[in-house]
């Protein structure tokens, strides 16, 4: 039960982040969900409806509320003592210092939730990598956001997970690390497979990035008219929007349009990125744009302008990429290096020890299958049926124990480590060798019988034979001794 919750619950995490709706629905929604909270009388379902809020509130840029629900799906993941409930407090509160670009927070979270998901749900491993990408985008680390995104991938293959939300985000953090690192052919082929996806997983909010970095490679290719369709794909006609997403579209074109020297459009649109940025409260956002508006104001010769932008710049680099944050961030990022090397060492040598024990059980049923066809095929020895059926009851527990060490990996893996399903199976398991250990049985002892009674019927004519030879013998005496007599 706890397990179909699990998931349930899941589920609803990964659409309350990238399935999006208007902005007006969207407060309606969140405000709607509060109303059903304050009713609600189920921990699980308050645990639920808290996160689809928290949720609702990052992506249409509602920060300063988010904290208070963030709050509470830690005390209700204590309550509940539900470790795949904290899991989930801690990607939710990642995904919250993503939007806001805390990325040295939102990395220390996210290797939290990966602890958790290792141990138990590998499924979500992929997921984790992706947000480990992000944040290292977000830093300009963009090889190592590249190292996490090819983890993801790997990931999604692995678990034959094809639901295009999930691939699509991680095809546009590919195409915005391949654009930074300058390889622009890679990062319009990621943007366009991010593209195609999106649509399909009827998340448009999320569609502006992939929009907007497939824009930026057109631009940069000087494919003027298709970086104008991407550009105005991602940027709200009529409304500024408050949210990370609508910054950095509106940001970006605004750059754009000071490289073709429209200064007018090009303020417009800073501002707005601005304007959002601020909203959301997103660090990264905030700094391109000030530094967009600074350069847009010195191409406009108004240097008083500039210089206050140029200001800002100065403050919000700082913020985001001040040396003791770096430091901290590659220490984290040691950390983890270290950590995933001694997981990689474990994993050996748990496998090395199950090799072993697949050898000793194998060995030890070997041994009891020698002894038990020994006395079944045995001329001289009458075994006793009871000594029979002891060996093969432990022949049948060593044959259950080599199977559940053989196929315990891919049990693992195909249940996502499910207690109750790992057990239904190994049920199922010892339901085929009972009856095929009865037959066995009584195979072993029809053969046992018809030996032990060849052995006795051999015997019991040496016996026959060696009296008859010895009544001969003694007649032929009293024979003989009768001669002499006469």
């Amino acid at each position: 039960m706890r397990k179909a919750r699990f998931l349930i619950l899941l589920l609803l995490f990964v659409s309350a982040f990238l399935v999006d709706t208007p902005a007006s629905a969207q407060t309606k929604r969140a405000d709607s969900l509060k109303n059903v909270l304050a009713i609600e009388k189920s921990a699980f379902n308050q645990f639920s409806l808290n996160q689809q809020i928290a949720g609702e509130l990052v992506r249409k840029g509602y920060p300063d509320s988010v904290p208070h629900y963030l709050n509470q799906l830690y005390k209700l993941s204590a309550q509940l003592k539900n470790d795949s409930l904290l899991m989930t407090s801690y990607m939710t509160t990642n995904l919250y210092l993503d939007w806001k670009t805390d990325s040295k927070e939102a990395i220390e979270y996210t290797l939290k939730a990966l602890a958790i998901a290792e141990q138990k749900y590998p499924s979500i491993i992929p997921y984790l990598n992706n947000a480990l990408a992000a944040a290292y985008n977000d830093l300009h680390n963009f090889d190592k956001a590249v190292e996490y995104c090819k983890k993801a991938l790997k990931g999604f293959d692995a678990t034959e997970d094809d639901r295009p939300e999930n691939r699509a985000n991680t095809y546009f953090q590919l195409a915005h690390a391949y654009y930074n690192l300058g390889k622009i052919d890679s990062s319009l082929h990621y943007g366009q497979l991010s593209n195609e996806l999106y649509p399909k997983s009827h998340a448009p909010e999320m569609q502006k990035f992939t929009s907007t970095v497939t824009a930026d490679s057109y631009a940069q290719l000087g494919s003027d008219k298709l970086a104008e369709g991407y550009y105005n794909s991602s940027i709200e006609p009529h409304t500024p929007g408050k949210s990370y997403a609508d910054a950095m579209a509106a940001g970006h074109y605004s750059f754009y349009l000071l490289q073709r020297h429209k200064i007018p459009d090009a303020k417009y649109y800073g501002i707005r990125g601005l304007q959002a940025a601020v909203a959301a409260q997103a660090k990264l956002p905030l700094l391109e744009n000030v530094s967009f508006l600074r350069r847009i104001y010195e191409a406009a010769h108004q240097p008083d302008s500039a210089y206050y932008f140029a200001k800002l710049e100065l403050a919000y680099r700082d913020s985001l990429f001040n040396q003791d944050k770096l430091y901290a961030v590659q220490d984290l990022a040691f950390k983890e290096q270290v950590r995933e090397q001694e997981v990689e060492v474990k994993k050996a040598e748990e496998e090395v020890q199950r090799k072993h024990n697949l050898q000793y059980a194998l060995i030890a049923l070997a041994l009891v299958t020698f002894v038990i066809l020994f006395f079944l095929l045995s001329h001289s020895i009458i075994a006793n049926q009871k000594l029979i059926r002891f060996f093969g009851i432990i022949a049948l527990l060593i044959t259950f124990e080599f199977i559940n060490l053989y196929i315990h990996p891919y049990l693992a893996h195909t249940t996502n480590e499910s207690p109750l399903l790992m057990l239904l199976a190994m049920v199922c398991v010892a339901a085929l060798l009972v009856p095929l250990h009865h037959k066995l049985e009584h195979w072993v002892t029809h053969k046992l019988v018809e030996k032990n009674n060849r052995i006795r019927l051999a015997a019991a004519r040496k016996t026959i034979e060696h009296l008859e030879k010895k009544v001969d013998l003694n007649s032929l005496e009293k024979n003989t001794d009768a001669q002499q007599q006469l």
